[in-house]
């Protein structure tokens, strides 16, 4: 949808994308955009579950980008001031492209598992989050320098395993401060892009989006 003053208008360009087709869940549902996200050249790319990465430059022509269907994005994020700079958290690792997603490369190094569901861009860091399944068995947090290397895992103020996924939209960051949400109630934050956190509330209900302003 987009919005025109008041009044919100379907954009019909998105039903004419080529894979469109090829969109599904694995329970049978209809598929639908999970995350979107806007670079600092007005590209703007929407993660479909499961669908891949489209991308649009005006908002109204959606291209598919090299994604492949099958990755199973969960959140798709575009660099605040690097044009063409995208991550995504994929089922099979945190992919990356340079290039407006042309093309992506995929890494799991350092991780544990490489089922991925959060990203987030602190500063210089980059923060992912991993587990072994869509279940959430074995849930971790990982950070690496944002122009690549190995993953390592975030020990310092979080529970050795976290009870679920850290979710899509569960982790966020600016500059050095990040923040994070469970579904089990807890919210964490972090002043050193995400070396050390400090719990910050418990006991809270299920936590399904956190921001920094």
């Amino acid at each position: 949808m987009k919005v025109s003053g008041s009044k919100s208008e379907r954009v019909r360009s998105f039903d004419r994308v080529p894979t469109r087709d090829e969109w599904y869940t694995p329970w049978g549902g209809p598929p639908d955009v999970r995350s979107m996200s806007i670079g600092p050249d007005g590209a703007c790319y929407a993660n479909v579950h499961v669908g891949g990465i489209v991308r649009s430059d005006d908002g109204s022509k959606w291209t598919p980008t090299a994604m492949d269907v099958d990755a199973d994005v969960h959140q798709v994020l575009a660099h605040p001031d690097r044009a063409g700079l995208v991550f995504a958290a994929t089922a099979i690792g945190l992919a990356t492209s340079d290039d407006g997603g042309a093309s992506w490369d995929f890494s799991d190094d350092g991780m544990h598992a490489a089922y991925c569901r959060a990203v987030a861009i602190a500063g210089d860091t980059l923060l992912v989050s991993a587990s072994k399944s869509h279940t959430g068995r074995q849930s971790a947090l990982y950070r690496r320098p944002l122009d690549g290397g190995t993953f390592e895992r975030v020990t310092k103020g979080v529970p050795e395993w976290f009870a679920d996924n850290v979710d899509t939209f569960c982790l966020d960051a600016r500059g050095g401060d990040a923040a994070l949400g469970t579904t089990d109630g807890w919210i964490f934050v972090s002043e050193d892009a995400g070396n050390a956190w400090t719990e910050v509330l418990s006991g809270e209900p299920s936590v399904t989006c956190v921001a920094i302003a």
